[in-house]
């Protein structure tokens, strides 16, 4: 009987030391988006005072795991899961005190763009990376740069050892990331091919480390040798049965996440723990239903809880947990870089790069994004990867490449009406001691015609300076752009041509706001239908030619080109002009006219757009105008010359009289609804108000207060290569008045040269 109490007692204090002693490795699996389920997942274990030891992850696994090791808490990790940072992010929304909003943009009314690198002009390389990591490639750099310099770059050092498992696609390995800089382990592990770039890592391109392990039990195994695994799976896992039923839904699932390898659950054994979390209705892509997904993760680990606590019976106390993770995050807020290292340029490209910060002197991640999101507001670097080193200084690195860059655009607009276009731009970018642009692009349509050319030198420097020269011809056909009834008055010019060749000299004055001075020589004729000449059927030529010399103020914070809901502009004109003009009557019982006008012009444009509540926006438009332009010629000469306000989408295609005035006023009013992210309505309103107006027989005189008014709804569902949308138009004018407009694509037109 002695010894049968002894040898249970034994047992028993075994027992108990294996329980206390207990190591718990945390497993988390790939899955895009799904990923999000993590944080749940951790949010429970830390509640229910589960030990985390070890942490091992793939892909989104890799991000919320690598942030738990950084010695982020449980809820600070949900609620960056479900912040409209992380939304932002992923999106490539930049946060508004770090955007640029100075610069002056053609239309680019583009469905798609192609890009090559050109590493020399006998060899282009198809550059398949996409531009969306900018944001979410600064804003992890800053999320683990503490936890890096803390560690030293060994991650067993971290607040927890941490294991981020990547794919050597060249090699067709698996990848085990276990030292170096957390953000570009992390950031690595989540290379999904064709949405992300692939990192470089002591020499070689990262990819996902779910390619070629979505669930990496087997990592945790040979790595830390824990005693339980607590293996969490959100993504797709391997099935010996065919998924009847489900295969439909299935196969909505985004086909690139379907190149990563599956979830395989059978390496844990029966001590271990399997989380498989249910998100099959969820897709990868689907970060807009974050906190759904978190729910379930967290859910799906309480009703688990008791099999974890039979399995785990080591606990780990909160006030333990945060000792320590205060004692490892105490650096957290505090690191400032002491130089700015630039990889993969030469010496007069670096120095251009090196001048958007303020490499005088040290510098926190305020000041090093606000450098990093001005240079990659233009997107010849957009590619730019960030990353650091602590070792005798803080460094921080940037790298690229400095090949020049070729970009093809291809879109344009198709309508309901005979206004649609096809779009062609060939861009070409390269860095010398200057960012150089040259760039040719083509409108093709029967109303609507242009071809352009361009060039621009941007000066980096703390004060930016850039030189524009542009070309550009524009030919408008009015007469076959209306799907209305034209009446027997119409005098509606039939053709417009203006040629238009200018020099921009533009200087930055902040991120927001940037001023100019514009020289410009146009050459214009329209054929039109003179009133000298009532009885005519044929339409008289008016030449109108001279130099224009203008300053201006802009800013640019608008969200969309055409349909706006969120940010604001501002562009502010004075110009003056100086010109020759002649109008030829086709009769030879009329002479011809030639004039010398000279005028001046002030133009006021504002647009403001916010939120009223999630779904709601407002927004309102403000526009003057002020000339002394003179009578030129004929009534119809000038009139067609007048400044003219264009309320909604299809205005540029047709001539509204009654909205064109010497010097006017105008007031706009913009609701819009959002039934989802990429379905809204959208109603506006506007007012114009002619001060100064033609008379036939008087001139110039002014107006009496009689506003016209134009009213638009429509519904906007944005597609992948513009808004696809149906508009109902009123426009309070003689010859326009209802008028539906069905498009796809965005509606875009290069200015009048007297615009």
């Amino acid at each position: 009987m002695m010894i049968y109490r002894l040898i249970l007692s034994m047992l028993l204090v075994i027992h108990s030391l294996q329980s206390y002693g207990q190591s718990v490795a945390l497993v988390l699996s790939g899955g895009g988006a799904k990923g999000i389920a993590h944080a749940g997942v951790i949010q429970a274990l830390e509640e229910n005072n589960i030990p985390i030891d070890f942490v091992v992850g793939t892909s989104m696994g890799s991000v919320v795991g690598g942030h738990y090791a950084a010695g982020y808490s449980a809820q600070e990790i949900s609620d960056l899961a479900l912040s409209q940072d992380m939304q932002d992010w992923v999106n490539g929304t930049i946060e508004e005190k770090y955007s640029v909003s100075y610069q002056m943009k053609y239309p680019d009314p583009s469905w798609f763009s192609i890009k090559l690198k050109l590493d020399s002009i006998l060899n282009p390389t198809l550059d398949i990376n996409l531009d969306s990591d900018y944001n979410l490639n600064i804003q992890l750099s800053e999320q683990f740069a503490a936890a890096t310099k803390k560690s030293k770059g060994d991650f067993d050092l971290l607040f927890v050892p941490f294991r981020s498992v990547g794919a050597n696609i060249f090699q067709e390995r698996v990848e085990v990331l276990d030292s170096g800089s957390l953000f570009e382990a992390v950031r690595a592990s989540m290379s999904v091919p064709f949405i992300y770039r692939p990192v470089r890592i002591d020499g070689k391109l990262i990819f996902d480390g779910g390619i070629f392990d979505n669930f990496p039990v087997d990592i945790a195994q040979k790595e830390f040798k824990p005693d339980v695994i607590i293996g969490v799976n959100v993504g797709d896992k391997v099935s010996e049965r065919y998924p009847y039923g489900q295969d439909e839904k299935l196969m909505t699932e985004s086909v690139i996440f379907m190149l990563l390898d599956k979830s395989d659950p059978s390496l844990l054994s029966n001590n271990d723990v399997f989380i498989d979390v249910d998100l099959t209705r969820y897709s990868a892509t689907a970060f807009d239903m974050a906190d759904s997904i978190y729910q379930i993760g967290y859910q799906s680990t309480l009703n688990q809880m008791e099999e974890i606590k039979s399995k785990i019976k080591r606990r780990s106390t909160p006030e333990n947990l945060i000792k320590s993770r205060n004692e490892f995050r105490y650096e957290k807020e505090n690191i400032r870089f002491d130089a700015i290292t630039v990889s993969g340029f030469n010496s007069k490209q670096s120095n251009y790069i090196k001048k958007s910060f303020n490499s005088k002197k040290t510098l926190d991640y305020h000041q090093i994004k606000k450098g990093y999101f001005s240079l990659i507001s233009d997107d010849f670097f957009v590619n730019l990867f960030p990353s650091y080193e602590f070792q005798d200084r803080n460094i921080f690195k940037l790298s690229g490449s400095q090949n020049s860059k070729l970009k093809s655009k291809i879109g344009g607009s198709i309508t309901s009406r005979h206004i649609s276009y096809f779009f062609l731009e060939m861009n070409l970018k390269r860095l010398t001691g200057i960012l150089q642009e040259y760039a040719v692009q083509a409108y093709l349509g029967r109303f609507y015609s242009s071809f352009g050319a361009r060039a621009n030198f941007n000066i980096n420097s703390q004060s930016t300076w850039s030189i524009q020269p542009s070309v550009l011809f524009n030919k408008w056909d009015y007469l076959s752009a209306s799907d209305y009834l034209l009446l027997t008055e119409q005098v509606s010019p039939l053709r417009r041509k203006d040629f238009n060749t200018s020099l921009n000299m533009n200087r930055k004055l902040n991120r927001s706001y940037s001023a100019g001075l514009i020289y410009s020589y146009f050459r214009n004729e329209d054929e039109l239908h003179s009133s000298l000449n009532p009885l005519s059927t044929s339409f008289e030529t008016f030449q109108l030619n001279g130099h224009k010399g203008e300053v201006y103020l802009f800013h640019n914070s608008l969200n969309d080109v055409e349909f706006p809901t969120q940010g604001s502009r501002l562009h502010a004109r004075a110009g003056y002009y100086m010109g020759g003009s002649k109008l030829n009557f086709k009769s030879d019982t009329i002479s011809d006219i030639k004039n010398k006008p000279n005028w001046w012009k002030l133009h006021l444009r504002y647009d403001k757009y916010w939120s009223l509540s999630k779904n709601l926006q407002s927004g309102t438009t403000v526009e003057s105008c002020f000339t002394s332009i003179p009578f030129i010629a004929s009534t119809m000469a000038t009139e067609i010359n007048l400044p003219a306000y264009y309320p909604i989408q299809d205005s540029r295609t047709l001539f509204l009289k009654d909205w064109r005035a010497r010097s006017f006023v105008a007031l706009g009013g913009v609701l819009s609804y959002s039934f989802s992210k990429n379905l809204k309505v959208r109603m506006e309103g506007h007012a114009f108000q002619a001060i100064q107006i033609l008379n036939e027989t008087e001139g110039f005189n002014l107006n009496r207060f009689s506003p016209k008014y134009a009213l638009s709804t429509g519904l906007i569902l944005d597609t992948i290569i513009g808004p696809a949308s149906a508009h109902l138009n009123y426009y309070e004018d003689p010859l326009y008045h209802w008028g539906v407009l069905i498009k796809i694509g965005h509606l875009q037109f290069n200015h009048h040269s007297l615009d």
